[in-house]
C-alpha cells in the first residue's frame, strides 16, 4: 500500500481541522500525521482500534482515553481489506471525559464516516488508476517488441 501520494493531503487537512489521520495495515502504522508519536498507550489503543476496523470492514466509533473522539474506516484493494484510516481528534474533550456519549446524538460522527469514505475513496482510486496505468505501459511495451521484431522479420 503506497501511501506517499497521500501524505501532504492528510497533514494539510490536520493542519486546518481537529483530526489526526493514520493508515494502519496488518503490519502495523503506515503513516500519521500527528507530529509526536512517542506515546505507546495511545499507538496501542490506535493499533487495537484499527484492527477491529479492518475485520468488522465497517465504519466505527469510539474514544481514545474515554476524552477523544476516534473514528476508522476500512482501505480495500480488489475488495480485500488491506488496512485501515483512522482520525482522531487532537484535543481532548470535556462532554467525553464527563460521561458516555451517544455516538447517534452526535453529527459530527456521520459527516466524518463520509468524509473518511470518501477520502479512502480517492485513494482506491488512485491505486487502481495506478495499477491500470502500469498495465497499459507494460501492454504498450511488449506491442513494441512484437512490432520491432515485426519490422526486422519484414526486412528479411
Amino acid at each position: 500500500m503506497d501511501i506517499r501520494p497521500f501524505e501532504g493531503l492528510f497533514c494539510s487537512i490536520t493542519q486546518i481541522s481537529k483530526f489526526n489521520f493514520e493508515v494502519w495495515d496488518d503490519d502495523g502504522r503506515v503513516f500519521s500525521s500527528r507530529p509526536d508519536r512517542s506515546d505507546i498507550s495511545i499507538y496501542r489503543q490506535l493499533e487495537n482500534f484499527s484492527t477491529q476496523v479492518m475485520s468488522q470492514a465497517v465504519f466505527r466509533h469510539d474514544c481514545l482515553n474515554g476524552q477523544q473522539s476516534i473514528f476508522g474506516v476500512p482501505i480495500r484493494s480488489e475488495e480485500k481489506i488491506i488496512g485501515a484510516l483512522l482520525a482522531y481528534s487532537t484535543k481532548a474533550h470535556k462532554r467525553l471525559k464527563q460521561k458516555a456519549v451517544d455516538s447517534r446524538k452526535m453529527p459530527f460522527v456521520e459527516e466524518t464516516g463520509k468524509l473518511l469514505a470518501r477520502l479512502v475513496a480517492i485513494m482506491e482510486d488512485k491505486w487502481l488508476d495506478m495499477k491500470e496505468k502500469d498495465k497499459i505501459a507494460e501492454e504498450l511495451g511488449r506491442s513494441f517488441e512484437d512490432l520491432h521484431l515485426y519490422s526486422k522479420i519484414g526486412d528479411k
